[in-house]
């Protein structure tokens, strides 16, 4: 697998707060850290945590709005610290506009093919958090296995809670199904792509050369103002999280119970290896808080309509969050060992227990946040239009 990490490090925010319907609230990343985090120390970071992932090359287009000559040189020394000079192809600028971004694909297609996977990164703060890296070298070996079949086909890497949401309630025409060892695959998308999957160079250069857009400059394939034409895809995904937005997912949700990043904290996250029973069902009860609670929400506000009791509605959305959660997380742990079936057993229990130990209070998060975002009239109206047409 290839790095292909292009950033523009600016200090200022690109999307300002403001009232806009397309976010949960005014501030769009409300956070307990009130403090200015700095960008390029979220970038070094984030870079930082790509080395505890195997690359056979690390492509940076790396460009900094301010004091060039010195960042430039400080990341110099910090890249050839984390990686051998051999695997690094660096360049201090980016393309700016699709005709550049089209040369610039054909370049990387020209010196190092077009099959094999490139994880693409457009966006300087999502660091790779998982405490396994091999699982997600799993993914990757087992979507990309083919490789006279790999052009337009995306694993998602990031904003797991939103694309675990996905896999069981799609996302506008885009549905999931399940293919085998956990992943699953969609049909055919042909009118969006988020910058944060694992493609090919060839991929790279179908998506640019199907970018609609209409302004002088564009930093990435999803920015604001993009459309598609003659684009086909089909998505993949896992239900783990691998790389994590480092605001977090505050624009999609008002539910406060997923942990929180900063400059301190300890990332790819550590295993509680040879932990009691206690602080190991502690640490993936978390794991779930952080990843499943959009599902979880999804299945609440789809059976809007049922005639079940809200109980019961909530315990099935409960159990198809942790039938996800087991193949995700508890399955592959087993699989290299981090646990063994007899702690497995013991955990699936406990894990279970805090959950339905906070089952109330939880209802309580996701009710309030469904309750901001409806309408009296609105919403049902909406849910049973889904809920036909789907």
């Amino acid at each position: 697998m290839i790095l292909y990490f292009c950033s523009k490090i600016i200090e200022e925010n690109l999307t300002t707060n403001f009232l806009n319907v397309q976010y949960n609230y005014p501030v769009i990343y409300p956070s307990t850290n009130v403090d200015d985090i700095s960008k390029k120390d979220v970038f070094y970071k984030t870079l930082k945590s790509y080395s505890k992932l195997v690359f056979t090359k690390v492509i940076l287009r790396i460009e900094f709005e301010e004091d060039k000559k010195a960042n430039e040189g400080q990341l110099l020394n910090f890249i050839n610290s984390i990686w051998p000079k051999e695997l690094i192809d660096i360049k201090f600028d980016r393309p700016s506009n699709v005709n550049e971004w089209l040369i610039e694909s054909d370049e990387l297609i020209s010196k190092y093919g077009h099959a094999e996977p490139v994880l693409v990164v457009m966006n300087h703060d999502h660091p790779f958090i998982d405490y396994n890296p091999k699982v997600f070298m799993d993914m990757i070996d087992l979507v990309f296995q083919n490789n006279e079949i790999n052009t337009d086909i995306a694993f998602y890497y990031s904003h797991a809670p939103e694309v675990i949401k996905w896999l069981k309630f799609g996302r506008d025409k885009c549905i999931f199904k399940e293919t085998g060892s956990g992943i699953y695959q969609s049909n055919v998308e042909k009118k969006w792509i988020d910058s944060i999957v694992v493609i090919n160079f060839k991929t790279l250069r179908n998506i640019w050369g199907g970018v609609n857009f209409k302004g002088d400059y564009i930093g990435r394939f999803d920015w604001k103002g993009v459309e598609f034409k003659n684009f086909n895809v089909n998505f993949f995904a896992f239900p783990r999280e691998f790389f994590r937005h480092f605001d977090g997912y505050g624009h999609t949700t008002g539910i406060r119970l997923s942990s929180i990043l900063d400059l301190e904290s300890e990332i790819p996250f550590k295993f509680p290896l040879n932990s009691e029973n206690k602080e190991l069902v502690e640490f993936y009860f978390q794991l779930w808080k952080d990843n499943f609670l959009q599902l979880v929400e999804a299945y609440v506000e789809s059976n809007f309509f049922s005639l079940k009791y809200k109980k019961q509605i909530f315990i099935d959305a409960l159990q198809l969050s942790m039938n996800l959660f087991v193949k995700g997380y508890l399955d592959y742990d087993l699989k290299y060992g981090l646990i063994s079936k007899k702690q497995y057993d013991k955990l699936l229990l406990g894990i279970f227990n805090l959950i339905y130990y906070h089952a109330n209070s939880i209802y309580n998060d996701i009710n309030v946040n469904q309750e901001l975002k409806s309408n009296f009239i609105k919403t049902p109206l909406v849910n049973l239009y889904k809920k036909i047409f789907k």
